[in-house]
């Protein structure tokens, strides 16, 4: 939570290097291991991914196109029409209980 900035779209706030990039998976990879926190970047994925889906199932309001979207996977024709706003992303993933 000390990392987090009101607004930002990211968790992590980046303090060097090119600000509109993402973290690569290694460096996260890196930050977690120095904090002997045993995880991993593909593990964060999938825990992600199953609490989005969790929380959507027990609110009766499962959304596979917004979760596809999130987790940066190819959406079908039908699950490609219309977007999801940011705010709308922020608001699914702030009701979820982590």
């Amino acid at each position: 939570m000390n990392y987090i900035d009101e607004g930002q779209k990211h968790i992590l706030e980046r303090k060097y290097g090119d600000f509109n990039k993402p973290f690569i998976p290694r460096y996260i990879n890196y930050m977690y291991e120095k904090n002997n926190v045993p995880w991993s970047t593909h593990k964060s994925r999938h825990y992600f991914k199953n609490r989005i889906a969790d929380w959507m199932r027990e609110s009766r309001q499962v959304d596979l196109g917004l979760i596809k979207e999130l987790m940066g996977h190819k959406k079908t024709v039908t699950e490609d029409y219309g977007s999801y706003s940011w705010d709308y992303k922020r608001d699914v993933i702030d009701r979820v209980v982590w």
